[in-house]
C-alpha cells in the first residue's frame, strides 16, 4: 500500500487544525499550533512569541 502522494516535503505538509482539537490554527499562519498565549491567541513553533516559551511559571 504505497501511495506516492504521500510523499511530500515536510515543509509543505502542515497538519490542518482539525487534526488536533485542543488548538486552532495559528493566528500567524495556517499550521496547527503548539502554544497559546494569555489571550488564547495561537501560535505555531515558527510565530510563537519568545516569552511564552520562557515564561512557563505563569
Amino acid at each position: 500500500m504505497s501511495n506516492h502522494l504521500e510523499l511530500q516535503p515536510p515543509s509543505q505538509t502542515a497538519e490542518p487544525a482539525s487534526s488536533n482539537p485542543a488548538l486552532p490554527s495559528c493566528c500567524k499562519c495556517d499550521r496547527a499550533a503548539i502554544i497559546q498565549d494569555g489571550e488564547g491567541l495561537a501560535y505555531c513553533p515558527d510565530h510563537a512569541p519568545s516569552q511564552l516559551w520562557e515564561d512557563t511559571s505563569g
